[in-house]
């Protein structure tokens, strides 16, 4: 069995994989490490009675687990799966670690950009995926709690299989009552890319700190790297030029991927409007979660038409194009899988299109691809 460990403040985290964790309730198997940071780290484990994949927050028996967990307590206020916030479970102490059970998800943010070779998200995930966020700030504000870490490490997609564009805030680790962080101004918190000025000028705080490091994480989404340069807290130089960009507007002609037809243009700029009032210097003029709900990029949606069970991942696509032609012998969706491999958003497929019965299902998943906006490499 291999050993994996990472350092700690005061006590050293070291858990073996194979290993049973038990609560009072419950007992979990790790499997392996998800990953780790200076605090602890998080594992996949089995819940041994229900066989449920979970997620196993393991960190020091020092101040930032008993920060954390009265933090997520707090969130019990809340119905996570409405506001968009990773579900705790259960937690427990075991040989002297403070052990955190969350629902189990499926990639970040980043890692999904990575796999997408860092290229701008299509409008349409961008907006959705704000929407969740916006609903998850507002949610925090009602309990009076600031997130303090908002990065694209720290959103989680639940299930890209079943529900491709669904993300969730996890880690509050970093996660202070608002009147903690408004009595300490000077206090250093967020990771550079994502951090509000004033954080960096050390004034006084409060939510406006997380709207700016929303606003940076939909920059990323939008231009497929961050907008602010970690080595010196400045904008990226976008051009061809190497010289600084004056604008965000210049910055996204540097996005052909989102400046495309005339509608798209549109739309760009209407998420360009609200990009701008997340990213106002001063945090009293900056856009609250509940009036960024009601902007325009967001609002021109229908989200409350849209069944998000309905749509589906490229690769799913694929394999149902393949169990098709496999069904039917009739079918060859070569070069639609061709198309699907370059497409930036998921495929809406109509409820009739998921009867893999239908003599009509190969039409109605054509006309789905044909409606759906993709990129040619």
């Amino acid at each position: 069995m291999g050993t994996v460990s990472s350092s700690h403040t005061r006590k050293r985290v070291e858990i073996k994989r194979h290993e049973i964790l038990s609560s009072k309730s419950s007992q979990y198997l790790v499997e392996k490490v998800l990953g780790e940071g200076c605090f602890g780290k998080v594992a996949q484990c089995t819940k041994v009675d229900t066989k449920e994949k979970m997620a196993l927050k393991i960190l020091g028996s020092d101040e930032s687990g008993t920060i954390e967990l009265l933090m997520l307590q707090e969130l019990r206020r809340l119905d996570p799966d409405k506001v968009n916030l990773v579900k705790l479970t259960e937690h427990f102490h075991y040989s002297g670690y403070v052990c955190l059970a969350f629902e189990m998800l499926d990639v970040t943010l980043y890692d999904y950009m990575r796999e997408m070779k860092f290229r701008p998200m299509h409008l349409f995930e961008i907006q959705m995926i704000t929407q969740q966020l916006l609903v998850a700030l507002n949610a925090l504000k009602s309990i009076g709690m600031v997130h303090a870490d908002i990065k694209p490490d720290n959103i989680m997609f639940i299930n890209r299989q079943r529900h491709s564009v669904m993300v969730k805030l996890i880690d509050f680790g970093m996660a202070r009552p608002l009147w903690l962080l408004q009595g300490g101004p000077g206090r250093m918190i967020q990771p550079l890319p994502f951090r509000a000025p004033e954080v960096i000028l050390g004034l006084e705080l409060d939510e406006a700190v997380d709207m700016w490091s929303l606003g940076c994480v939909l920059a990323f989404m939008c231009l497929g790297q961050k907008y602010i340069d970690a080595t010196k807290g400045t904008p990226h130089k976008c051009t061809e030029s190497n010289e600084p960009t004056p604008s965000l507007e210049d910055m996204l002609e540097f996005s052909p991927d989102l400046m495309g037809n005339i509608q798209e243009r549109k739309d760009t700029m209407a998420l360009l409007c609200l990009l701008k009032h997340m990213l106002k210097v001063d945090p009293e003029k900056r856009i609250k979660a509940s009036d960024a709900l009601e902007n325009h990029f967001i609002t021109k949606l229908q989200w409350k038409d849209i069944n998000p069970t309905l749509y589906v991942s490229p690769d799913c696509l694929t394999k149902l194009l393949g169990q098709l032609n496999e069904s039917t012998g009739k079918f060859k969706p070569w070069s639609l899988q061709k198309k699907c491999a370059h497409l930036h958003t998921s495929v809406c497929l109509c409820p009739a299109a998921l009867n893999i019965n239908s003599p009509t299902l190969h039409t109605r998943v054509f006309w789905s691809c044909v409606q759906t906006d993709y990129k040619r490499p």
